[in-house]
């Protein structure tokens, strides 16, 4: 039987100004009533918390308990912390979407997505979604040119980067 918001909520508070659960109820002598509910997951860091032994991430039952259902599809953190559960940094996104707002990944050698410079090349290469938009001289430029075309595609799930 899937987690209702009525069950929810019998069991736990949620405060959507600091994005916790609490028990309300003693779940076990190591679990009592106002705990803070749930941890982080360390191969992802989305916190879980478990009830009625399923694990259930806490962006979405935020959702669930905001809103009275699950979200249709993902729960996308804002600031792309994903521990940061608070109601204000949670939206509903597609697959899409979600991938919109994604970190830059470990390998980056440039310091900004999307932006790249092939071995024995002088100018910069910018790409959005994979898609060529143009080569500049300067990684600035680079990255000016990747935060104009991004925001225009990605709209209000394009994430700013600092330019350093």
């Amino acid at each position: 039987m899937a987690l209702t918001q009525k069950e929810l909520k019998e069991l736990l508070d949620y405060n959507p100004e600091t994005g916790e659960f609490m028990w309300k109820v003693e779940r076990s002598d190591k679990v009592k009533a106002g705990d803070i509910a749930g941890g982080s997951n360390l191969s992802n860091g989305y916190k879980r918390i478990c009830i009625n032994y399923h694990n259930y991430a806490q962006h979405r039952i935020a959702f669930l308990y905001m809103t009275g259902k699950f979200p249709n599809k993902l729960a996308d953190h804002i600031n792309g912390k994903r521990s940061d559960n608070r109601w204000c940094n949670l939206r509903q996104a597609d697959d899409a979407q979600n991938a919109c707002n994604k970190a830059m990944q470990s390998n980056n050698k440039s310091g900004h997505i999307g932006v790249w410079k092939p071995k024995g090349r002088d100018k910069f290469v910018v790409q959005v979604r994979g898609k060529h938009v143009g080569y500049c001289d300067t990684l600035e430029e680079a990255k000016a040119v990747y935060q104009r075309e991004a925001s225009k595609q990605f709209g209000n799930f394009f994430r700013q980067q600092e330019i350093a």
